[in-house]
């Protein structure tokens, strides 16, 4: 059983298992795994944050708030979440999503993958003129790279990247 362990500022431990195949190295380095992400909620809101992770598996989240927290990853781990990005087609999809606008909240996710490099936005009205299963993949990436941390002074909007991805589902089972 793997064991992934953040270490907050304040020296408070939190630990999450995940069970999987072992890659030969440690951290990331097997896979090439390299990922930026952002969440920015919006003028006036609090919780924004970045998380970044290199390739030997170390990073950190930074919160708006002053916190940061420090992440690693197992060889392991970071060979199932590029499973999970591989899956979603993350390459494939188009550089954003939603409906910019001045002030509202922004969803930025940059991965590189071995040699594949691709980044999104995630607006508001993800809905508006998107293609449900293109969004769909793009938020199963989101809540992925969002569950690798916990965070209680960062924006975390799975609850609700999960409502949509239930109503995708439940839109293409009307289609059939």
């Amino acid at each position: 059983m793997l064991r992934r362990t953040l270490f907050a500022a304040c020296g408070l431990c939190l630990a999450a298992t995940a069970t999987a195949a072992v890659p030969t190295r440690d951290g990331c380095s097997e896979v090439q795994l390299k990922i930026r992400a952002k969440h920015d909620p919006g003028m006036g809101v609090h919780g924004g944050w970045t998380l970044v992770l290199e390739t030997s598996g170390k990073g950190r989240v930074e919160t708006d708030a002053g916190t940061t927290y420090a992440l690693q990853l197992s060889g392991a781990e970071c060979a199932k979440l590029a499973a999970e990005i591989s899956e979603a087609q993350f390459f494939t999809l188009k550089d954003s999503y939603g409906v910019p606008a001045v002030d509202s909240p922004v969803r930025e996710l940059e991965i590189s993958l071995g040699a594949k490099r691709h980044s999104l936005g995630l607006f508001p009205g993800l809905e508006v003129g998107a293609n449900r299963a293109a969004v769909s993949r793009a938020l199963r990436v989101w809540i992925a790279v969002r569950s690798l941390f916990n965070a209680p002074d960062a924006v975390d909007s799975r609850d609700e990247d999960r409502a949509f991805l239930r109503g995708a589902k439940t839109a293409a089972q009307r289609k059939q």
